[in-house]
């Protein structure tokens, strides 16, 4: 048996070195289709397996991520964070290991139309993780003037991940590709309002808790929504309720309950 969270190397080949890719596309169906069960986080992940691998349906168990007790949401006197790396109280958040799956270059474009718009207005942008200060990123802030509106903290701890995400105005994950988006999840149980894409198992996750792109690289698009955001607060208090909903419908009791069900099947088949 095994989980599968994703399948994002088949879906989206040209961020993937060739032999990740050629172990996804030829090897990892091989020995996806001999094991006895697979657990998967969503249900579009679900019907990739049997449409695309052609498991058997009863050989596939849901069994999705959830959040833990600790997320909630924090006084605003409590974000530490935000003074220690001087985001004033107007930013718009990500964080992720630097990947072009997950659309650096779009988030980029999208704040530099969105300043360009709001005319000077104090607005910044944090992408924490490991791997955003690289010369590429250097060279487009630059090539945008935008060196004095993007913060790049790196990695940062748990608990100033959850600040930052308590104190920004929206989190931007524009994503090519997600077997589940655990980081839009975590951003509703904080109270962020979430801008995403329409891709894969986000829309299923997210459901209508969050502003969805069409076309994860159309970076005007992504502008216009953190404008949205700004300017209509009915809307964004509205995302902020519904995305609280939304995070506590998945349930980590439930989901240990369907692992544990898959596991004493699979045991009672070897008892003599």
């Amino acid at each position: 048996m095994a989980t599968i969270h994703r399948a994002e190397q088949a879906l989206t080949p040209r961020f993937y070195p060739p032999p990740i890719v050629m172990h996804e596309l030829f090897i990892f169906p091989i020995l996806a289709r001999r094991m006895d069960h697979i657990i998967t986080v969503s249900r579009t992940s679900s019907r990739y397996l049997r449409d695309r691998l052609h498991i058997p349906a009863d050989r596939i168990s849901l069994c999705p991520n959830a959040m833990g007790s600790g997320y909630r949401v924090l006084q605003q006197s409590d974000l530490s964070a935000k003074r220690k790396y001087g985001t004033g109280d107007a930013y718009f958040f990500h964080v992720s290991r630097f990947s072009e799956r997950k659309n650096p270059w779009t988030i980029l474009r999208g704040f530099e139309r969105f300043l360009r718009a709001q005319k000077g207005a104090p607005f910044k942008l944090v992408l924490a993780g490991s791997g955003w200060d690289n010369p590429r990123v250097k060279r487009s802030l630059a090539s945008h003037n935008l060196q004095h509106h993007v913060i790049l903290p790196g990695f940062i701890p748990e608990n100033e991940v959850v600040e930052l995400l308590n104190g920004a105005t929206a989190f931007l994950f524009p994503s090519f590709a997600e077997g589940f988006g655990m980081p839009n999840l975590e951003a509703m149980a904080y109270g962020c309002p979430v801008i995403t894409t329409s891709v894969f198992a986000i829309p299923e996750i997210v459901g209508d808790s969050a502003l969805l792109m069409e076309n994860p690289a159309d970076f005007l698009d992504l502008s216009q929504k953190m404008r949205v955001l700004v300017e209509d607060r009915a809307l964004r208090t509205k995302l902020v309720e519904k995305g609280l909903k939304r995070a506590g419908l998945f349930s980590w009791k439930q989901s240990v309950q369907t692992l544990m069900s898959v596991y004493e099947r699979l045991t009672s088949l070897l008892t003599p």
